[in-house]
């Protein structure tokens, strides 16, 4: 159902935080843990009711515990 949709807070090493928007069957494809790190592609700027992102719909817009020099900076913070 590509009305489903569900919004993660995010946040990087400089504690600025975000939500992000997960549609359709993204939402339920990826099992998302608090504190894990999660790469985003294809996101679009929203700026209805303050800023937020909207992520991608495909399935390599999302990356869970991607293997990137910035994921292993952001584990040791």
């Amino acid at each position: 159902n590509s009305k489903n949709r569900r919004t993660i807070t995010i946040g990087d090493d400089k504690n600025m935080m975000i939500g992000v928007t997960i549609w359709g069957e993204n939402c339920d494809r990826f099992d998302m843990q608090v504190g894990q790190i999660v790469a985003f592609r294809e996101c679009k700027i929203s700026e209805y009711r303050g800023k937020s992102l909207n992520a991608g719909s495909g399935i390599n817009d999302i990356i869970i515990e991607p293997k990137i020099a910035k994921a292993k900076q952001l584990r040791q913070w």
